[in-house]
């Protein structure tokens, strides 16, 4: 197989895991009620905080699968 076609493979594998992780992440907090618990205020650090930690997950996960499959 092409070289470019077994990169572009992989990189939809890996585009793929990430949704499915961010698809859970985003289920898991809305049966938690995590957003809509705490008035306006609070709720806006707080989303900000999960999304930072949503952010360094997924790159987290990102480098580890890229590291695999290289």
């Amino acid at each position: 197989m092409d070289l470019e076609k077994l990169k572009r493979i992989k990189n939809l594998i890996i585009a793929k895991i990430l949704f499915v992780f961010g698809w859970i992440y985003d289920l898991a907090m809305r049966i938690l009620n995590a957003v809509n618990k705490t008035p306006i205020e609070k709720d806006k650090d707080r989303r900000n905080v999960r999304i930072k930690q949503f952010a360094i997950a997924t790159s987290i996960l990102y480098v580890i699968f890229n590291s695999i499959f290289i």
